[in-house]
């Protein structure tokens, strides 16, 4: 029975005047593979990196250290107004600017969790949909 692992990622969070800017590390990922999803006042930012399907009988890596699989954070976004979430991916890194309209600081607070159910709106990614 395969278990599928749900790995983190690095991100740092900065203030600036009256908005908070996220830069998720997430090299070696296409754009399609990341998904931002906001569920209340929690934003899940998750990306799947599928390994390539090779014929195990033309395989013949000396090293092999790269790493495929599902990657997930989560982060408390109160105060955020969501529908304004700014998101660009370039250079293996998400940047996202998220305007803080009443001043909370709770992005100061975010908290990780792996999280297999997907809930509420994608405002990034391929299958976008709103609730």
């Amino acid at each position: 029975v395969s278990k599928e692992t749900v790995r983190s990622f690095k991100t740092d969070i900065r203030e600036e005047d009256d908005k908070f800017i996220m830069e998720a590390e997430l090299p070696g990922f296409e754009k399609g593979e990341i998904q931002l999803d906001v569920n209340g006042d929690t934003l899940t930012l998750s990306a799947v990196h599928q390994q390539e399907q090779v014929d195990k009988s033309k395989e013949h890596y000396i090293c092999r250290e790269r790493s495929y699989g599902s990657y997930q954070r989560r982060f408390d976004i109160s105060g955020i107004d969501a529908d304004q979430i700014e998101a660009e991916y370039k250079n293996g890194i998400l940047y996202m600017i998220c305007n803080d309209n009443h001043k909370n600081k709770s992005m100061r607070k975010n908290r990780k969790t792996a999280c297999t159910k997907k809930e509420g709106k994608q405002i990034y990614g391929n299958n976008r949909h709103r609730d």
